[in-house]
């Protein structure tokens, strides 16, 4: 069942079909899926999310579902804060002691008490939350000056070592 569009963007210049797109489109976030069940074709559906009428119409339905929701990165980033920390909490390695009949805090071969937590919980969540501040950059755009884009410059080998060795020679 398609998930209701907002009132406001029936208003904006959307014919009925990507109405339907739109609306379809936010159930699973597959252009292409969205656009076969709006009774497009597959290979339109990538099409359909660049027409800037259909793109602000997804931004804005997503927008108010957010809202709707209460979820912002600022309650994504509480809730990876309180997982990391509950992940990092130390729990103490019980077993049973058959002497004294009970379960008590398990040792090592050195006496130390032993304690476990979710370290792979926890690693997930501080992942999550260094990508949000950038932390880890898999992927990174390089521009020229002023976020234009960098003038690629055609040359033999020749006259790049005359350049470099120009510059060599200002060293």
């Amino acid at each position: 069942m398609p998930i209701p569009l907002p009132r406001l963007l029936h208003m904006k210049n959307l014919t009925p079909k990507q109405q339907i797109f739109v609306s379809e489109y936010l159930i699973d976030m597959n252009a292409t899926q969205a656009a076969v069940r709006a009774g497009y074709s597959a290979a339109s559906g990538r099409e359909l999310t660049t027409k800037p009428n259909v793109s602000r119409a997804i931004e804005v339905a997503l927008e108010e579902r957010s809202r709707n929701a209460g979820i912002d990165a600022q309650w994504v980033l509480d809730n990876l804060v309180e997982v990391a920390q509950r992940c990092m909490q130390k729990a103490p390695v019980r077993e049973f002691d058959p002497v004294g009949r009970q379960m008590v805090q398990a040792t090592d071969e050195e006496g130390r008490n032993v304690w476990a937590f979710d370290f792979k919980g926890a690693t997930q969540a501080l992942q999550l939350i260094g990508k949000h501040l950038g932390m880890f950059v898999d992927k990174r755009e390089i521009s020229g000056p002023h976020g234009m884009p960098i003038q690629a410059v055609s040359m033999t080998s020749g006259e790049f070592r005359e350049i470099v060795n120009d510059v060599l020679d200002k060293f």
